[in-house]
């Protein structure tokens, strides 16, 4: 075997690990925090902390009417 030949099989393998090891790397299981929450107050404040991921409403919620979202 040409030495050109194996710089290519080594190269490719390299590459192969590289991508595997990326993928495997970014599909990390963490625990969601999920927050329920009950009236505008309480979704303001989940919404805005560092550690909630996911908030769920137990209630229906009335936003301000101040606000125009375009609806």
């Amino acid at each position: 075997m040409n030495k050109s030949k194996i710089v290519k099989k080594l190269t490719m393998t390299l590459f192969t690990l590289v991508a595997i090891f990326a993928t495997g790397l970014t599909n990390v299981n963490a625990e969601t925090k999920t927050a329920e929450v009950k009236n505008y107050s309480e979704l303001t404040d989940k919404m805005n902390d560092s550690v909630t991921d996911v908030v769920k409403l137990t209630s229906d919620i009335t936003l301000r009417e101040d606000l125009n979202f375009g609806f």
